[in-house]
C-alpha cells in the first residue's frame, strides 16, 4: 500500500503540473475537467465530485464563518488529491460489492460502513481464494495490525478501501507464483521442450521495404526469446550482411548481428540461445561467418563433434543437449556448407554447427504416413539424430499433419527438433496460428515480432510468464509420447469447465494511435494526449484452442474504473495445451487497448489480479482487470 501511494502520489503531481500551464499551482474549476481526461475518468463523474467538494468547502467556511467562495476558486494539488480519494472510492466500493455478493461476508462497521470482520476474511481467503495452507484467525487477526486507516476501520476490521488494496496488487496475481520462476525439469534433451523462436529477427516492418536492424535482436533477445534468425548473404568487400533476399530492405553486417546477439543474449535468461542461419552465400563468405562466430562468441559457442577422417561433422558421436546442460552457450543452426567448386566440406563453417538443418526424406515422410518404402532407396539417406533439425513451412507441416494424423508427427517430434515458419508470401510480416503447429509437437514455432498479433500474444501467453519466461517449456506428457489423459493439462485436477467473471478494470489506458511519449514518466510509462476522449473500454475473453470467445459489455467513457460483471463458462477441450486470452478494446475506435495472455495451467482460482501489458509488451502501470476464476469438474 505504502508504494502505491507513492506511485499515485508522483502521477497525479505530474499530471497536474502538465495541465498547468501557466505554473500558478493552481487551476480554475472549469480545467478540472481537463484532468479527469487526462486521467481516463468519465467527466460527468469527476464534475460531480468537484460540485461535492466546491460545496464541503462552502459549508466548511461558513460554518466557521469565513467568507463564501465563488465560483473563480482555484483547485489546487492537494485539493485535487482529496476529490481522486473520492474516485478511488468508487473502485473500492465495486470491488467490495463483487466479493460480497451473495457471500454473506459484509458487516455493518461501527460508524454503519460495510467492513469485512477477521472471521470473513478469514473466510474468504479459504474458501474462495483457496489459500494453502488455510489461515488461522489469529494469522489473520496479525495481518490487519499490519495496515492503517483507511485500509481498516476503527474496529480493526478491513474497509472496502483495504479490500481493494488487497485483492489488485501483484502479490494476488491471476498466475500462479508457483508456475512464474522456473520450476520445470531442465535437463532433457532440447526435443522435449518448447522454444521461443523469432522470424527474419533483423526487420522492423514488412519483408519488401522496411529496415534491417541490429536493436532488433537487442529487444527480442531481452523478451525472453531463444532462437533468432539470421538470413546472410555475400557483402560487397568479402563481408557478409544480413537482409531479405530480393527485396528492397537495408543490410546490416553479420558480425554486427552476431556481436549484438553475443551482448544480450543471456540478459533475459541463461538457458541456451539458437542462432538460425539461413545461408545464401558464397564459400568464402561462409568461412568468414566461421571465423566471425569463432572471434566474437569463443567459448560460448557449442562445437559439434568432428570426424577429422572424413572431415565432416561426427554425427555418430553428438550428445544429446539440454537447456540445462548448455546453459550460457550459443547454438548454431544451418546446414552444412559446401564449396561450389570440389563439392567438398566447408570446416571453417562447419566446426560451428551444432544442430545441423536435414530435411525430411521421402522415407521419413512415408513412415510418418504409415506408408511401406522401398528398402534400396532408403539406403541411401544419412542418419538422423537427434541434433538434427527439421525446418520447413507452416503450411507444409499442417499438409503432413492431415496426411499423418497427429499423433505420428507429435511422436517424430518427441525425438527430433522441427522448426516451422510464416509461408513468404506474408509480406507483410503477419504471422500464422501456432497452436496447432505446438499441438504437433513442434519446438521451434518461429513469429514475427515486429507484428504484434493474435498469433504472438498466443506466444507470450505459453512462455512470458510461465516457467521463469527463460524461452524453454516442458511438454505436457501427452506430448512425450506418454497416454492421453481425458482433459489435457487440466485432468489433474478434474476440471472440465473454467468458470470466469470479469469484475471490474482499473486504470486502464488509451489505444496506443492516441497516446503520446513524455520525457520523464516517473514510475509508469502510459501518458494520455490532450484533448483525447476516454477510453470506452469493453474485454474480449477467449479459451485456445477451440476459438471460445465472450464479450463484455462497453464501459462508455470510463477507463479509470469501468465495472463489467461478465460471467462466462469454458468448456475445457481435451487438448494437452490451452491458452487464455484477455483483450481490452476501445467500443468506440475498436482499437486494442491492452491485452494478456497466459497458461491455463497457471490459472489461480479465486479473485485475482491480472496485471495488463500493451501491444509491444510494456506493462500498464498499476493497471489491469480483476477476475475471479473457478474450475469445475
Amino acid at each position: 500500500p505504502e508504494a502505491e501511494r507513492r506511485w499515485e502520489k508522483r502521477r497525479v503531481k505530474w499530471i497536474f503540473g502538465f495541465v498547468d500551464t501557466d505554473g500558478v499551482g493552481g487551476l480554475p474549476a472549469n480545467k478540472v475537467k481537463t484532468l479527469w481526461r487526462e486521467l481516463n475518468i468519465n467527466t460527468v463523474e469527476g464534475q460531480e465530485v468537484l460540485s461535492r467538494f466546491l460545496k464541503e468547502v462552502r459549508e466548511g467556511r461558513r460554518a466557521g464563518g469565513g467568507r463564501q467562495i465563488g465560483a473563480s476558486r482555484a483547485i489546487h494539488l492537494s485539493d485535487f488529491r482529496r476529490m481522486l480519494h473520492s474516485v478511488e472510492e468508487v473502485h473500492a466500493r465495486a470491488v467490495f460489492a463483487s466479493v460480497t455478493s451473495g457471500g454473506h461476508l459484509a458487516e455493518r462497521g461501527d460508524a454503519g460502513d460495510e467492513v469485512i470482520s477477521v472471521e470473513s476474511l478469514r473466510r474468504l481467503l479459504a474458501d474462495v481464494q483457496r489459500v494453502v495452507p488455510p489461515p488461522s484467525s489469529d494469522q489473520v487477526r496479525r495481518f490487519l495490525a499490519m495496515l492503517a486507516p483507511p485500509l481498516i476501520s476503527r474496529s480493526r476490521c478491513l474497509t472496502p478501501m483495504g479490500l481493494a488494496q488487497l485483492l489488485c496488487s501483484p502479490s494476488n496475481a491471476l498466475i500462479d507464483p508457483a508456475k512464474r520462476p522456473v520450476f520445470q525439469d531442465m535437463t532433457l534433451p532440447l526435443a522435449a521442450y518448447f522454444i521461443e523462436a523469432s522470424h527474419n529477427t533483423y526487420l522492423e516492418g514488412n519483408q519488401l521495404s522496411s529496415r534491417s536492424s541490429v536493436m532488433r535482436y537487442v529487444e527480442v533477445l531481452r523478451s525472453g526469446c531463444r532462437s533468432v534468425e539470421v538470413d546472410v548473404w555475400d557483402g560487397s568487400d568479402g563481408e557478409p550482411v544480413v537482409k531479405h533476399g530480393y527485396a528492397v530492405t537495408t543490410e546490416v553486417l553479420f558480425e554486427d548481428v552476431i556481436e549484438a546477439i553475443a551482448d544480450h543474449a543471456f540478459i533475459a535468461s541463461e538457458y541456451p540461445v539458437i542462432i538460425s542461419i539461413e545461408q545464401h552465400c558464397s564459400a568464402l563468405q561462409r568461412i568468414k561467418q566461421g571465423e566471425i562466430l569463432v572471434k566474437v562468441l569463443g567459448r560460448r559457442l557449442l562445437k559439434p563433434p568432428w570426424d577429422d577422417v572424413k572431415n565432416d561433422i561426427d554425427v555418430d558421436a553428438m550428445e544429446l543437449v539440454s537447456p540445462w546442460s548448455a546453459r550460457g552457450q550459443f547454438l548454431v543452426k544451418s546446414e552444412r556448407g559446401c564449396c561450389e567448386r570440389c563439392r567438398n566440406a566447408l570446416p571453417a563453417y562447419d566446426r560451428c554447427i551444432a544442430l545441423p538443418t536435414m530435411k525430411l526424406s521421402k522415407r521419413e515422410k512415408s513412415e510418418l504416413q504409415g506408408c511401406a518404402f522401398e528398402e534400396e532407396s532408403a539406403s541411401s539417406d544419412p542418419p538422423r539424430h537427434a541434433g538434427h533439425v527439421s525446418s520447413m513451412s507452416a503450411n507444409k507441416v499442417l499438409k503432413l499433419r492431415q496426411a499423418a494424423g497427429e499423433e505420428p508427427i507429435r511422436m517424430w517430434n518427441s525425438k527430433y527438433l522441427s522448426r516451422t515458419y510464416p509461408e513468404g508470401t506474408m509480406i507483410a510480416s503477419g504471422n500464422m496460428d501456432p497452436l496447432p503447429l505446438w499441438l504437433c509437437g513442434v519446438q521451434m514455432v518461429a513469429l514475427n515480432y515486429q507484428t504484434p498479433d493474435r498469433a504472438l500474444l498466443l506466444n507470450e501467453g505459453l512462455f512470458r510468464s510461465y516457467n521463469g519466461g527463460c524461452g524453454y517449456v516442458l511438454k505436457s506428457p501427452e506430448l512425450l509420447g506418454a497416454p492421453a489423459s481425458a482433459a489435457g493439462l487440466c485432468a489433474r485436477r478434474g476440471a472440465k469447465t473454467l468458470c470466469l467473471r470479469i469484475c471490474c478494470g482499473h486504470r486502464l489506458p488509451r489505444p496506443e494511435g492516441r497516446e503520446v511519449d513524455a520525457p520523464d514518466m516517473l514510475a509508469g510509462s502510459w501518458t494520455p494526449p490532450f484533448g483525447a476522449d476516454m477510453t470506452s473500454p469493453l474485454v474480449v475473453v477467449g479459451l485456445e484452442p477451440g476459438g471460445q470467445v465472450s464479450q463484455t459489455r462497453p464501459v462508455m467513457h470510463d477507463g479509470y474504473h469501468p465495472i463489467f460483471n461478465h460471467e462466462v463458462d469454458f468448456a475445457i477441450s481435451p487438448a494437452p495445451l490451452h491458452i487464455l486470452t484477455f483483450e481490452v478494446r476501445d467500443a468506440t475506435t475498436a482499437q486494442l487497448v491492452a491485452r494478456r495472455a497466459l497458461s491455463l495451467d497457471a490459472v489461480r482460482e479465486g479473485f485475482r489480479w491480472l496485471p495488463l501489458r500493451r501491444t509491444l509488451g510494456n506493462t500498464v502501470p498499476h493497471g489491469g482487470l480483476l477476475v475471479y476464476a473457478e474450475f469445475r469438474p
